[in-house]
């Protein structure tokens, strides 16, 4: 300060630091005077109420302001719960981006979807599979298979997923979705087929071990659903055998693993399971999670999953 203080980059830097270290009030100190874009990003971002979105009017205003800036304002508007804004500033980018337009369809949708606005999100996303205009495709499959299967738009929901999982552009998150979505509804013969593909899909790079590790937990899921334990505790204790020495396994897998001994007539191990389930997750915030029925019945779990564990 002594020797900078004048500066706006060294206000602007000062601000940001203050910011990383949650000084909110300090941040803000340096930050609102300074007649910059990048400042009013920083506050757009920062502030919580909704002068943040008179920051953002100014970045959008500006000659600076790109498709990523209208992603932030949207977000923001979406957060203070002004989905009018929200949208209006999305479609303001679709129009002065139009190379993104695609990308910003499916940002739209997914921020409204995130809010639980799926009726809103949905034609921003049937937009953006038909026009991926700077999208990776199969994201834009992705988000309007999840927006159907909220709206319990079943049906369509699978059709999209298996568009998906046929294109070129599937990775093994997206087939891996597709697979849990056809055994809890119906499509056992396609999500053995999906998770198969899926392990094939794992990329070939230094996390494919990794990505073979979810599929096999998720092919577990499946299975629990499909009415299969035995071959349900196979996949999870693959997935298990997969983890690194020093890492602990996460409690999903655990639960996994009690659910399939349980369902499969094991029910010594299935408890033994449910007690390292406990002992391992006591010091996480999440252990509360397994001891208390109302959390455990406000997991978006199946009837399947939920009754077991």
């Amino acid at each position: 300060d002594a020797r900078f203080h004048g500066e706006p980059r060294w206000q602007l830097a000062a601000g940001s630091v203050l910011r990383d270290v949650d000084q909110t009030a300090a941040a803000l100190a340096r930050l609102r005077p300074l007649d910059t874009v990048e400042a009013w990003r920083k506050c757009g971002e920062i502030i919580e109420d909704e002068e943040a979105l008179d920051f953002w009017t100014k970045v959008l205003d500006s000659t600076e302001a790109t498709h990523e800036d209208i992603d932030a304002a949207g977000k923001k508007a979406a957060e203070l719960g002004r989905f009018g804004d929200c949208t209006r500033l999305y479609d303001l980018g679709i129009e002065k981006f139009p190379k993104q337009s695609g990308l910003l369809r499916f940002w739209c949708g997914e921020t409204l979807r995130g809010a639980g606005r799926n009726r809103s999100a949905l034609p921003y996303l049937e937009e953006a599979k038909q026009d991926p205009s700077g999208l990776n495709p199969s994201y834009g499959f992705r988000g309007l298979a999840k927006c159907l299967e909220a709206l319990k738009r079943n049906d369509e929901a699978w059709k999209v997923w298996m568009e998906l999982a046929q294109s070129d552009e599937a990775i093994s998150q997206h087939l891996r979705d597709a697979a849990y979505f056809g055994a809890t509804h119906g499509h056992a013969t396609e999500s053995h087929d999906l998770i198969g593909k899926a392990l094939d899909n794992a990329p070939e790079n230094e996390g494919r071990q990794a990505d073979q590790r979810t599929t096999h937990y998720m092919a577990g899921w499946c299975q629990i659903n499909l009415d299969d334990p035995a071959e349900a505790e196979k996949s999870f204790q693959t997935a298990m055998e997969m983890i690194e020495v020093d890492e602990k396994p996460g409690s999903d897998l655990l639960a996994g693993i009690v659910i399939a001994q349980w369902l499969g007539g094991k029910q010594e191990e299935a408890l033994k399971s449910y007690q390292t389930l406990l002992d391992t997750t006591r010091s996480q915030e999440s252990a509360s999670i397994w001891t208390d029925p109302a959390t455990l019945n406000a997991l978006e779990w199946t009837e399947e999953e939920l009754a077991a564990i």
